[in-house]
């Protein structure tokens, strides 16, 4: 819940234009259980919840940076490797976008 004049950010990985992301993710061991949404949708909910959109920045490319830099989160877990390969994998091939959102609570 935020006042009016409040702020919300987020950081999204979202549906991109390019087909259907490949899992296991690292919110979603498949299909059944992963809810993207593109970008579109995203700013129209938050919208329609009143929030009004100040930034909406894509961060795909900088996500796409850190692979080439060998940056990758760490997380004790068999099976993480694989779920950041398809992630960058995706994110490369436009099946997933990241996405920043600021928005701000409508008076």
């Amino acid at each position: 819940m935020l006042k009016p004049g409040g702020r919300f950010s987020c950081n999204e990985i979202e549906q991109g234009a390019d087909g259907d992301p490949r899992f296991p993710l690292p919110w979603a061991t498949d299909e059944s259980s992963s809810f993207l949404v593109s970008p579109a949708a995203m700013r129209a909910a938050l919208e329609g919840s009143g929030l009004s959109i100040l930034e909406q920045v894509d961060l795909t490319a900088t996500r796409l940076a850190e692979k080439e830099a060998g940056r990758t989160p760490i997380i004790e877990r068999d099976d993480f490797p694989v779920q950041v390969h398809n992630l960058q994998n995706c994110l490369s091939d436009g099946c997933l976008v990241a996405q920043f959102i600021l928005a701000e609570k409508s008076a």
